[in-house]
């Protein structure tokens, strides 16, 4: 990435931007804020439109879309690069706006599989990073990066906190169509921002350092691959939590996205106050091992209560799809459950994978 900011003097820093990071931290959670909406909605919207075997399909759209992630952040790194962090952020949050809202307008699983991979390939976090870098001096570089961390958490945090107020009252088109509008948010605080300054005739663009000799590290790949490895584990947790919550205990969307608060919130305590305390006392590989076997316990732990539901005694089929909570046929404040085929009219395009 380019640092054509870092090391200028702190007073032109100060009058081009005064917080320089801000438009990038913007676009970060406007980003996260639509990923992460989708977690806690997706399996109650597939059951509405008559998905049989709701656990897999969301998990393949979910890891289609931050696989897309990974993808994406690296084609956007390079373009970073070569056109600047300023131009690629406002493409990538156009695509955030274009693709959170279409998803409102899915009504089948391949165009709800092909529109999250788009999602997720129009991700900004990398050329967030090469923005704070662009902007920022130095020192100023320490905190936008503290900056660039809790605005990915924080859009975690209020997604979850936006699923548990408004998702069943507004359903899951205007939803959609409310974290498009985010991302446009995002397009123009960063619009709004000021340019860099135009680069002279014949300057050279500048020239990473060090990149070739980092991917050719052992340590440095084996560090990026845990990194993955953990991410995926942690969606996968994350993944595990709804399924428990809306299969075994017959939580509705809004009580998951409540949970989801109080799980953002730990996060937060974890990555500020826990894992610096942790790593300053027995180093940053023992914590990044601790913090990964821990991981791996926490999804066993929770596929033990969805696993010995759904297991071979009460194994869900075809015939019998997870239930879902029918608002029509309380009776005095008593929900009664039905299987979806009963609570729903039949709608022969959403139960057609091929449509």
């Amino acid at each position: 990435m380019g640092t054509g900011g870092v090391g200028e003097d702190e007073s032109t820093a100060k009058k081009r931007c005064w917080r320089p990071e801000y438009p990038a931290c913007v676009c970060t959670f406007a980003d996260y804020f639509g990923l992460a909406t989708l977690q806690p909605a997706l399996p109650f919207y597939l059951a509405t439109i008559g998905v049989d075997d709701v656990p897999l399909w969301a998990g393949i759209i979910l890891s289609g879309q931050f696989a897309a992630v990974v993808l994406g952040n690296l084609v956007w790194g390079v373009a970073a690069d070569r056109f600047g962090a300023r131009k690629v952020l406002q493409i990538t949050m156009v695509g955030d706006a274009i693709f959170f809202a279409a998803t409102g307008f899915c009504r089948n699983l391949p165009l709800l599989i092909v529109v999250r991979v788009f999602a997720g390939l129009s991700t900004p976090l990398v050329p967030s990073l090469a923005y704070i870098f662009e902007k920022c001096t130095k020192e100023g570089v320490v905190a936008g990066m503290a900056r660039y961390g809790f605005s990915v958490i924080s859009g975690y945090m209020v997604a979850g906190a936006f699923v548990g107020a408004a998702y069943e009252s507004l359903g899951w088109m205007a939803t959609s169509l409310i974290t498009g509008a985010v991302a446009v948010v995002g397009f123009g605080v960063v619009t709004a921002s000021e340019p860099p300054p135009p680069r002279e005739p014949g300057q050279a663009r500048p020239q990473s350092s060090g990149v070739r000799d980092a991917v050719q590290n052992p340590l440095f790949i084996t560090f990026g691959v845990t990194c993955l490895t953990n991410g995926y584990l942690m969606m996968l947790m994350m993944n595990l939590l709804v399924f428990n919550l809306r299969d075994v205990f017959d939580f509705s969307a809004g009580q998951v996205g409540t949970v989801f608060i109080a799980t953002t919130m730990i996060m937060i305590a974890c990555s500020f106050y826990v894992v610096p305390r942790v790593s300053k006392r027995f180093g940053m590989r023992n914590t990044i091992n601790c913090a990964g076997v821990a991981i791996i316990g926490l999804c066993v732990l929770l596929s033990l209560p969805f696993a010995y539901s759904h297991g071979p005694s009460r194994g869900v089929s075809s015939a019998h799809p997870p239930r879902l909570r029918d608002p029509k046929l309380e009776i005095h404040g008593a929900p009664r459950t039905l299987h979806s085929r009963e609570s729903l009219p039949p709608h022969p395009q959403s139960l057609c994978i091929s449509c």
